[in-house]
C-alpha cells in the first residue's frame, strides 16, 4: 500500500466519521489502526544483528505454494543462523502486493513468534499449496492415438512433477 492509497483511505473513514463521535479521537484511531503490527513490542523493538544486510530472495506472490515458500525463506536465512525475531521481520519484507496488504489486516499485538506467523500464513495461502501426487497416478497415463511421442513425454514429465 502505497502513501497515497493509506492517505485516501483515512480521508474516506474520517469523511465518514465526521458525522458523529469526535473528530480528533477518530483521527487517534485511525494512525493508530495504520501504524499498528501483527507483532508484539518486544519483536517490533529488537534490533537486527549488526552488519546484517537484507539478502535477496524471491519475494512471495498470491499464487505461490506457502509451505516451499517458507522452505525457501528459512534456507536464505539459515546463513544467519536467524533466531525468529529476525525471522518474524524478514518475513514481513518478502510480502508484496495483496499477501503484504493481508498482514496489515491481522489484528495488532496477537504474535510474539514465527511459528504463529507462518501457521496464520499457511492456513490463508493454503489453498495454493502444492499438492504431492502418488506415483501410482503414473500408472494410469496412457498415449493417445493421435499423441506424438514427443507431446506424451512433456505429459509425462509435467505429471511427475
Amino acid at each position: 500500500m502505497c502513501v497515497e492509497d493509506v492517505e485516501k483511505l483515512l480521508n474516506d473513514r474520517l469523511r465518514d466519521l465526521k458525522i458523529g463521535g469526535d473528530f480528533e479521537d477518530a483521527l487517534h484511531k485511525e494512525v493508530d489502526l495504520v501504524n499498528s503490527s501483527l507483532f508484539t513490542v518486544e519483536i517490533e523493538q529488537a534490533a537486527p544483528p549488526k552488519r546484517f544486510s537484507t539478502p535477496c530472495f524471491t519475494h512471495f506472490k498470491e499464487n505461490y505454494d506457502p509451505e516451499s515458500y517458507l522452505k525457501h525463506l528459512k534456507s536464505v536465512m539459515i546463513i544467519y543462523k536467524a533466531k525468529d525475531v529476525l525471522m518474524c521481520m524478514v518475513f514481513i519484507m518478502t510480502l508484496q502486493g495483496a499477501s503484504h496488504d493481508w498482514f496489515h489486516t491481522l489484528p495488532s499485538r496477537s504474535t510474539n513468534n514465527f511459528k504463529e506467523v507462518t501457521f496464520i500464513f499457511t492456513k490463508k495461502y493454503t489453498f495454493y499449496r502444492t499438492i504431492k501426487k502418488n506415483f501410482d497416478h503414473m500408472f494410469n497415463l496412457h498415449k493417445k492415438h493421435d499423441e506424438s511421442l514427443k507431446d506424451y513425454i512433456k505429459t509425462f514429465n509435467v505429471e511427475k512433477g
